[in-house]
Order: structure tokens, then sequence, then C-alpha cells
């Protein structure tokens, strides 16, 4: 058995990371106002907004909490999500 391990050489750290790059802010203010319109008193599902929207889902989660945080939009049990 030690045999096998005298050829292992370890763990090492990937080459590349495995967190994606950073969005710039001007995107994100222009994905932000671009939900914000999208958004209406009748609930949405998050991934049509997504689809609608044109952005990466992560950007378009973040305008979403920034847009509740903010009480312009409310996030609603079963993934749908309504402007107000």
């Amino acid at each position: 058995m030690l045999r096998a391990l005298e050829s292992f050489g370890g763990f090492r750290e990937p080459e590349r990371p495995f967190a994606p790059s950073p969005v710039p802010d001007t995107e994100i203010d222009a994905v932000r106002e671009r939900v914000a319109a999208l958004l209406s008193p009748t609930p949405v599902s998050r991934d049509e907004l997504v689809r609608a929207a044109g952005a990466p889902a992560s950007v378009v989660f973040a305008a979403l909490v920034e847009l509740t945080l903010a009480g312009r939009a409310e996030l609603l049990p079963g993934g749908l999500v309504a402007g107000l």
C-alpha cells in the first residue's frame, strides 16, 4: 500500500480558479434597470426574468435582491417575483 502512495504527487491548487470573472458595475446597473423595467405587479418566474433580461442569472438575481431591498420588487414563494 505504501508503494502505491509513493507515486502520489500530492494535491495542487488548480491553475485557474473556478470563480467567475467579476462583472463591471456599469453592466450591473444596466441589468438592474432592465430587470426593473420588466417587472410588473403580476408575478413572473425568476427564470423567465433571466431569459427576458438576457443577462447571466447571477447578475439578474443580484439585481433582484437590490431592487427588493430598495422596495421596488418583491420576491415571492415558488420562485416568483413582482414589481411594486
